[in-house]
């Protein structure tokens, strides 16, 4: 009996019994779909928002080894008591509810199993690497099946304002997506709410100066970061300096060849930087930020809320779908094209900032401020064909 034979006859077994065992069991079961730790982080939102209902049983898959080796899985275990399962298993249950913060990475056996994208960030608006200005959150090429019927039943987004630049450019996806606010930017407001009530806390001189990236060929990290550095080398006496770089910058495939890890652990060294190397710890420390340098990143969305200073760098040659939150930023944010002389830019854009400059913007890109729980408990249950608990 070859492989593909024996492959074949053990899905079965196992699709039979797991179809006996959906029809005895007497809890919803969820999975959480987390492709590395930054998903992880979503993830973890959620599962704290469920996990205090009896009726669910709710689950983590980690479905790319790359970014998970066995000791982090066990470790993420111990440290937030989750259960897990492993891909190729978690592929052939019959699960009530699959949530994703990212598309890809995990497709279930059967196809008619109920599924959200959450997302991941705030959804910037930035089309950098894509094909033909498209929006990652919503590109037809992840979220309908062979260009048709789609492949979730709700994509959550942050604001309306937001979900009508999605049905406007994907309207196949209209009844699909949906304003919930965000359960990252409730939970950035808390750490900010601490910061506002605490602001001597931090022992350091000077300004909090942190600096965001995403990743891509028109990054902030990876266009200028040399440049960034050796201003970092002249001004960190000046400032303190804090730096948080999307994970995939960590991996040499995405950021060629350069070990950013390495770099970032230099600058520790040599000039006291902070850097953030897991997605889990970014909060309180933009709460702390004076002053935000960025990118397209979407983190600059969550420091709108601060009504701080930001200074943004210039996208040359990315693409940029117009109205969207980092195209309206450039018209409020103090914009720099390059890092030459960055600390009269700091200090400009810190001395020239009015309070309320980002008021607007921030109404825009996310609504159901402080109750995001709420909407993603109405929508989740509602897929479960359960009563929310009060």
């Amino acid at each position: 009996m070859n492989g593909s034979v024996i492959k074949g006859w053990l899905k079965g077994i196992i699709s039979t019994i797991e179809m006996i065992r959906a029809g005895l069991k007497r809890r919803k079961e969820v999975l959480l779909v987390a492709q590395n730790e930054l998903m992880f982080s979503y993830c973890h939102l959620i599962y704290r928002l469920l996990r205090g209902d009896d009726r669910l049983r709710i689950y983590f898959v980690f479905p790319h080894i790359a970014y998970f080796s066995r000791s982090n899985i066990l470790s993420l275990k111990k440290r937030y008591k989750i259960k897990t399962v492993p891909p190729k298993v978690a592929s052939l249950c019959h699960w009530d509810l699959i949530i994703y913060p990212d598309h890809g990475w995990f497709m279930p056996y059967k196809r008619d199993l109920k599924k959200i994208y959450v997302g991941h960030g705030l959804i910037a608006g930035a089309a950098s690497g894509t094909i033909n200005g498209e929006i990652w959150s919503f590109d037809y090429r992840h979220t309908l099946r062979a260009g048709h019927e789609p492949f979730y039943d709700k994509i959550f987004v942050p604001s309306e304002y937001i979900r009508q630049i999605g049905i406007k450019q994907y309207p196949k996806l209209k009844d699909i997506i949906v304003a919930t606010g965000s359960l990252m930017f409730d939970d950035f407001l808390k750490a900010l709410s601490k910061k506002n009530k605490n602001p001597c806390q931090d022992s350091g001189q000077g300004k909090n100066v942190m600096i965001v990236s995403t990743w891509g060929k028109h990054s902030l990290i990876q266009r200028h970061g040399e440049a960034l550095i050796e201003q970092i080398r002249l001004l960190h006496r000046k400032y303190n300096f804090i730096i948080s770089l999307h994970p995939s910058n960590f991996l040499k495939d995405h950021s060629e060849g350069i070990d950013w890890k390495e770099r970032m652990v230099e600058l520790e060294r040599l000039y006291g930087v902070r850097t953030i190397f897991s997605p889990l710890d970014w909060k309180s420390h933009l709460a702390k930020a004076d002053l935000l340098i960025v990118d397209h990143s979407s983190m600059f969305m969550f420091f709108l809320a601060a009504d701080r200073p930001i200074l943004h760098q210039k996208i040359n040659g990315a693409v940029l779908n117009e109205g969207s939150p980092v195209y309206l930023l450039m018209e409020k944010a103090y914009t720099i094209e390059n890092f030459e002389d960055l600390g009269r830019k700091i200090e400009e854009a810190d001395k020239n900032y009015k309070k309320g400059t980002f008021n607007e913007l921030l109404a825009n890109v996310v609504s159901h401020t402080g109750s995001a729980d709420r909407e993603y408990r109405r929508i989740i249950y509602s897929l479960l064909n359960l009563r929310v608990q009060r």
